[in-house]
C-alpha cells in the first residue's frame, strides 16, 4: 500500500467507507474517509484535501486530515453510510 491511515483508536473503523470528491472546487479530487466508530460510535468524517500533488504516501494519521466532522451523539455512527 502507498497510503496507510491510522485512526484515533483501533475501534474507529476508519477507512471502511471512502469516496473521492472535489470538496472545495479546486479541480482536484479529495478523499472523504469514514470513522463510524469514533468516540463511542458517534462517528466522524475525515476529509483529506488534494493540493495538486496527490495525497502523499506512507503512514498518515487521521489527525492530519484537512477537516474532521464529528457525529453528535454516542451510537449515531455518523459517516457509516458514505459511498453506499
Amino acid at each position: 500500500a502507498n497510503w496507510i491511515v491510522t485512526g484515533t483508536n483501533a475501534s474507529d473503523g476508519i477507512g471502511q467507507f471512502m469516496m473521492t470528491l472535489d470538496t472545495n472546487r479546486d479541480g482536484y479530487m479529495d478523499l472523504a474517509m469514514s470513522a463510524w466508530g469514533y468516540a463511542s460510535n458517534k462517528g466522524a468524517l475525515y476529509i483529506f484535501r488534494n493540493t495538486g500533488n496527490g495525497l502523499g504516501t506512507g503512514l498518515i494519521s487521521a489527525s492530519t486530515a484537512s477537516l474532521r466532522i464529528d457525529g453528535e451523539n454516542a451510537g449515531d455512527k455518523f459517516s457509516a453510510g458514505i459511498a453506499r
